[in-house]
Parts: C-alpha cells; structure tokens; sequence
C-alpha cells in the first residue's frame, strides 16, 4: 500500500481498488495497475506478505450422545473417475479425475488448485497402492519397498473445478480445501472399477487380486503364515 500511496501521491482514505487497478477516488485517471504497483514494490525491495489472525465460530459436540453443532459451515464436492480395467489381470490404471469442490471463495487460485491435485494424488494412493499389513497390533510393513506410494508418473489428468459460493463465516467468504479433494478420490476410483467390471469392491487399496478375485491371497497367505 506505500508504494500506491507514494505513485499516486495520495492517502490511503483516498484511494480505490477494483477490477485489477488502484485509483484516486476524486480523479479516476490517476490509477495503476495492480501489477505495477507489485512490481514497484518488489523493485524496492518490499516485503509483500501481511499477517492477519481469524477466529471461528465456536461450536459444541457432545461425543458421549452424538449430538451438538459440530461445524460451523459445510463444503461440497463431486468428483467423477475415468478409469482402464485390464480383465484379465486386475491392473486398474486411472486415466483421468474431474474434480469440482465448493471452496467459498478461492482467494489464491493457484494455491486451490495445488490443494486439488495434492488431495488427488494422496487420494489415488490410498485407492491403488498404500496397505499396511499388521498382526496382534504389530506393524508389519516397514519400509517403502513394500508401502507403496504414487509417483508422478502414476498420476492421471485432473480436471480442477472451483466452485465459489461464499460462506458468511469464513475469512472472505473462504471455505476449505485441504481434505475434500483427498476424501472422495478413493470411492470416485472404486465406483468407476465397479462399472468397469461389473463387481463391487469394498476394500482398499485396489490391487491387483482384489479387482481380479474380490479379495486380497496376499493378506490370506500373511494371515497364515502369522497364524
């Protein structure tokens, strides 16, 4: 804002913003665009970061009888799986995800859509590749030869959709985004498998003899071996 103030030699209560530009209110033709101001700013070597504090609406949850106000706002999501069913192996390779989530307002778009596709991507591992064997309460997966995770090469075409619609509670009408995208990713994957093959799934991750037999041999034979 120095930086507006000083180019426009005006004071703060002076000034207007919209649409991209900064402007005097008195004379509108004394205006620069958001972009010049940044790169001035930057070209001066200020610091273009604000700190700001928020606080929530409060809320009450009663765990013992399952009653209360548990959140003070909601988010929406859809998300549809394009996926390649190899019948003969069980190999589900997904090809692409559309994805559309109410976000409120996106404030940092690029940001929102990074949120999309990590969400995906932690998402598409948890439906595909990541199981942990356990016996007793011990964990018998140790290392990451064995606990698979999706690399960028796994990872399919993403359609990212921002839904904006507002929310009176959140800072400038923003909702979240840091879980949804990954939440529904799994059952979008598993729903389009069943379509593809005709049978339903319900445990995860999909490998390869869970989509080709309908349960792991895998987790069968570990089960024995520790019986």
């Amino acid at each position: 804002m120095g930086v507006a103030l000083t180019k426009l030699r005006a004071g703060s209560e002076e000034l207007a913003w919209g649409e991209g530009r900064i402007w005097v209110k008195k004379d509108p033709s004394r205006s620069f665009s958001f972009d010049e101001v940044v790169a001035s700013a930057s070209a001066q070597g200020e610091l273009l970061t604000e700190l700001g504090w928020y606080r929530a609406p409060r809320v009450s949850w009663d765990e013992r009888h399952g009653q209360g106000n548990a959140y003070f706002t909601y988010v929406y999501g859809c998300q549809v799986a394009e996926v390649e069913v190899d019948t003969e192996t069980g190999y589900t390779r997904v090809l692409k995800i559309t994805a559309a989530h109410d976000v409120g307002r996106a404030i940092n778009p690029e940001t929102v859509r990074g949120q999309f596709y990590g969400g995906i991507a932690q998402g598409l591992g948890y439906a595909l590749l990541e199981e942990v064997q356990q016996h007793q309460g011990e964990i018998k997966t140790l290392n990451f030869d064995e606990y698979l995770i999706p690399g960028s090469c796994d990872m399919p075409e993403i359609e990212a959709i921002i839904v904006e619609n507002p929310d009176g509670f959140g800072p400038y009408g923003a909702k979240t985004i840091g879980e949804p995208t990954l939440e529904i990713t799994a059952p979008a994957i598993a729903n389009a498998v069943a379509q593809a093959t005709g049978r339903r799934v319900r445990q995860l991750p999909l490998d390869l003899e869970r989509v080709l037999l309908g349960r792991s041999l895998q987790k069968e034979r570990y089960q024995r071996r520790e019986g």
